[in-house]
């Protein structure tokens, strides 16, 4: 969903993958998400919007997170077109399926 919405944003595309795939690490790991980036070599600009929510990709990993949570009155605050969250939700979760197929071979 980040690497869609920064795409449309003018982001790179792999900056913002990488932002939301590592947005969860802190649970993945059982680890404060500090302790984990601190061993990963990641482009400070990641690191800020992973740990502060700072720059372009801040607000954009804010902007996802408050879809993700429902949080209506921050997705219109943070999207400048409102049907682009959901268009790049419903994309994500496509990809997903689709990886999760070839991973687990159906």
């Amino acid at each position: 969903m980040c690497e869609t919405l920064g795409k449309d944003a003018g982001q790179t595309g792999s900056s913002a993958f990488t932002t939301g795939l590592f947005s969860a690490l802190d649970a993945l790991t059982d680890q404060p998400l500090e302790r984990v980036l601190s061993s990963l070599p990641l482009a400070d600009e990641i690191n800020q919007a992973l740990l502060l929510r700072k720059g372009a990709l801040g607000q954009l990993l804010a902007l996802v997170l408050a879809y993700e949570s429902g949080d209506w009155k921050t997705v219109e605050t943070l999207s400048v077109d409102i049907a682009a969250p959901r268009k790049a939700y419903l994309e994500a979760v496509e990809w997903a399926g689709q990886l999760s197929k070839l991973l687990l071979g159906g």
